[in-house]
């Protein structure tokens, strides 16, 4: 009997050399399937920023449900067309923005938009307040 020997096993090292061989295999194989494409570059040239502004911007402000806007420091209604068409004639190529308080019922805000379309407004927008403004 062998009470005083000690039964520690040794632990088999794992070999890495395979899983290396395999690894180096796997680079060599989508190495050499991949396709590569040379770049190509376009020449882009930048505009120049002039020290004026390309678009005028007229600002209308809605001020209550009844179609009575302001624009220019003038007081207009939704109902009188031939002001709007004045308006829109003596400004062809601004940017009718129109601001509406958060009061203010949508149909109001499209109609708005609606006329000054019909008027002849080629560029019209809507300015949104940012929440919490």
């Amino acid at each position: 009997m062998r009470l005083n020997q000690s039964h520690s096993k040794r632990r088999q090292a794992i070999s890495l050399t395979p899983l290396i061989d395999v690894v180096f295999i796997l680079l060599l194989f989508f190495m050499l399937s991949s396709s590569f494409i040379p770049w190509r570059q376009i020449n882009v040239s930048m505009p120049t920023a002039s020290g004026q502004s390309q678009t005028d911007v007229m600002r209308l402000e809605i001020l209550d449900n009844k179609g009575h806007f302001v624009a220019g420091n003038k007081d207009f209604f939704m109902s009188d067309r031939a002001s709007l068409k004045v308006l829109v004639t003596e400004n062809p190529d601004v940017v009718f923005l129109i601001k509406a308080k958060p009061e203010i019922e949508t149909g109001i805000l499209v109609g708005l938009l609606d006329q000054l379309t019909l008027a002849g407004a080629k560029y019209v927008s809507i300015a949104a307040a940012l929440k919490g403004h």
